[in-house]
């Protein structure tokens, strides 16, 4: 029998293009499987990125207002605010938590992909906020030393809470009666028996510096370059030198002019608040000469720059601002750099208006000038910094300890994140620090309408997250 040739080849060919379609089709089902799968995955990234926006807005609101919500009071009857940007949409609900969660607020965010109405992918973000509040005279993360207060007029009318205190300088904290008592007759010192004396960690609101350079606008200070070393200091008086140093004192001037700058001399740097801010390393600009040089005086009258306070080139210097007489009316001021809030020269009224500083805040003066802050509505504290210190050791000089106090009076918050508070007198409302130092006499009354701010709020919420 003789098979034919091309009747076999043509069934070899048929065979080989049906081979050929499976393995095709296969290929083509494979690489469209591959190509969803990609799409989804970067749809999935692009849902998340949304969400996280979403939860980022809403940390934003509690920032400017910590009692912002997504509920009819505030303006979202249907209880979720919505939000379009390319490549999707999210949604997101900010509450007040329940059962384990009272006290907290939760966030969810959810991130849609193209679509609320028809997602394609949808991704989803949880915050828990815990805000930080402002119930309490002082809350401290580390110590509250009061040795130096506690022979003197001291009357604390509010809480207080703090890990440790210290109130006869032996070393040995929280010593029940002595440093501390949470039983009247409370310690420190109340004249409202309701008040609390807690040893502990409180919820220790942070501060977004952002947000009040924002809302600052105009009154914002800085300098491109606030350290410099001098290449010449010639010593013109007993209390003035000639600071020489390219391109230093170039324009444009602070509001109110040169005059309201300091230069401080950076050879204490590390030794402590006090030799920091020693009366012979800081002084104002009296004369600017041209970019290159001005002429700073001291208003300290012990300092003698013929002798041992003299400042050599070897010293680096460093501007700062600095207030004094009448400050009014401004909102917030807020400081790229250390705040001087000088009593010698004059009063320092800040009247109206905030001071919020990326450095130190530094109250200068044993003199019977006054210190006074007003914030007649509590949107804003008197005095706030991140990371610097508020140092006020010099004592008011004549009169009682009452008249003393009253000539340093601060209406609001007066608040360091990672700093530390340090007041030789005060009348105030509320301190919160790292540590706070305490001497002469305290009176301290808290005012729950003064301490409605904005601009704070927990940074320690965790992120957590699910995709749906």
């Amino acid at each position: 029998m003789v098979l034919d040739n091309k009747g076999v080849a043509l069934i070899v060919v048929v065979f080989a293009m049906m081979l050929m379609a499976v393995l095709g089709w296969t290929l083509v089902n494979l690489q469209s499987t591959d190509f969803d799968s990609s799409l989804r995955n970067f749809d999935s990234e692009r849902a998340l990125g949304l969400a996280e926006a979403g939860a980022q807005w809403a940390v934003f609101q509690l920032k400017t207002d910590s009692g912002w919500r997504t509920d009819s009071a505030h303006g979202y009857g249907s209880g979720y605010a919505q939000h379009n940007f390319s490549p999707g949409e999210y949604r997101l609900n900010c509450l007040d938590g329940s059962g384990a969660d009272i006290g907290k607020v939760i966030v969810t965010s959810t991130g849609y992909i193209p679509s609320v109405a028809s997602p394609r992918v949808r991704r989803e973000v949880k915050i828990t906020v815990t805000l930080g509040t402002f119930s309490e005279s002082m809350q401290i993360k580390n110590l509250l030393n009061w040795t130096g207060a506690a022979a003197y007029s001291v009357n604390v009318r509010g809480n207080i809470t703090a890990p440790n205190y210290e109130a006869d300088g032996n070393g040995t904290y929280n010593e029940v009666g002595i440093d501390y008592s949470s039983t009247v007759p409370l310690k420190p010192p109340s004249t409202s028996p309701s008040n609390t004396r807690t040893v502990g960690s409180g919820s220790f609101p942070s501060i977004s510096m952002a947000d009040y350079e924002t809302r600052a606008g105009s009154n914002v200070w800085n300098r491109t370059t606030k350290i410099t070393t001098p290449s010449n200091i010639n010593v013109q008086a007993v209390n003035r030198i000639r600071i020489t140093a390219n391109g230093f004192f170039a324009n444009p001037a602070p509001a109110g002019g040169w005059s309201n700058v300091i230069i401080r001399n950076r050879r204490d740097q590390t030794s402590g608040m006090g030799a920091k801010w020693a009366n012979r390393n800081w002084g104002y600009i009296s004369s600017r000469i041209n970019n290159n040089v001005a002429e700073v005086t001291f208003l300290d009258g012990t300092v003698n720059m013929f002798g041992s306070d003299v400042w050599t080139t070897s010293n680096q210097v460093e501007m700062g601002r600095r207030f004094t007489g009448n400050i009014n009316n401004n909102d917030i001021w807020y400081i790229k750099g250390d705040v001087v809030l000088d009593a010698i020269t004059d009063d320092v009224n800040l009247d109206d208006t905030s001071v919020v500083s990326e450095g130190d805040i530094v109250i200068k003066g044993a003199t019977s000038n006054t210190v006074e802050s007003n914030i007649d509505a509590g949107d804003y504290p008197s005095l706030a910094t991140n990371d610097g210190n508020i140092f006020s050791d010099d004592e008011p000089s004549g009169g009682s300890q009452a008249s003393k106090r009253n000539k340093r009076q601060f209406a609001g918050l007066i608040y360091t994140q990672n700093g530390d508070v340090s007041f030789n007198y005060i009348r105030g409302t509320a301190l919160m620090g790292e540590n706070v130092t305490l001497k002469g006499s305290i009176d301290l009354r808290y005012d729950d309408d003064l301490l409605d701010l904005t601009g704070f709020v927990t940074s320690s919420s965790q992120i957590v997250w699910q995709e749906q």
